[in-house]
This record gives C-alpha cells, sequence and structure tokens, in this order.
C-alpha cells in the first residue's frame, strides 16, 4: 500500500514529534505543520491525500483554508489537539491508534477512496 500524504495545518504545537512518530508507524506521512498562509506553497511541492486542521483557528480562516483544499481536491477534517470526549464528537489529533484510525477512515470516506 501506497503511504499516504497528510497536510497538518496549524501552530507549531499542533504537531509533536510523537504524534509524527506515531503516524509513521501507521504508514502516514505528516507535512507541516503549516500556517494557513503557506498551504498553497506546501501543496504545489507534495501531492495531499488529505489534510487535518487545528479546530482552534477562527472560523474565516478554517473557512479560507477548507475552500483552498476543496479547490485542489483535497480532502480536510478538524480536529482538536486535546482529547475529545466521544458524546462531544469531532476528531481528536493524537497517536492514539483510534484517533488515526478515525481520521484516515474519515479522509478515505466510505468507500476506500479519496474524497474531494
Amino acid at each position: 500500500m501506497q503511504r499516504m500524504n497528510i497536510a497538518i495545518i496549524g501552530p507549531p504545537s499542533f504537531l509533536s514529534e510523537t504524534i509524527a512518530a506515531a503516524w509513521r508507524l501507521a504508514g502516514i506521512q505528516l507535512f507541516g505543520p503549516y500556517s494557513p498562509e503557506e498551504l498553497l506553497i506546501a501543496s504545489q511541492l507534495v501531492q495531499f491525500d488529505g489534510a487535518v486542521i487545528d479546530i482552534r483557528y477562527p472560523a474565516d480562516i478554517m473557512i479560507a483554508v477548507t475552500d483552498q483544499l476543496d479547490l485542489l481536491g483535497v480532502p480536510a477534517l478538524f480536529a482538536d489537539a486535546r482529547p475529545v470526549s466521544a458524546e462531544n464528537g469531532g476528531f481528536s489529533f493524537s497517536g492514539d491508534t483510534a484517533s488515526i484510525d478515525a481520521i484516515v477512515k474519515s479522509l478515505l470516506g466510505v468507500e476506500g477512496m479519496l474524497r474531494h
């Protein structure tokens, strides 16, 4: 299976080396973290299979980033670096296997194909 390339959009603190190592073990290469302004340049250098966006950005920035990713055909989701409770839903961006699986399954969609 080909390694997935996932863009991480958030501040430097959003992606620790521990989290990056766990994702690498799962066969997924994380790129970033990129600021919203850096995303356009990064997308010209790497073909991303998906993107994880820090939920703590203001709404106008999140909308601009998702619009840009939509134009590129890159599926994206929002995640929180803090643990997310099951009753609140959402995605937790961590090195936990269940969190990684949930994010990858959402980015791949129901039929195992990347959503655009």
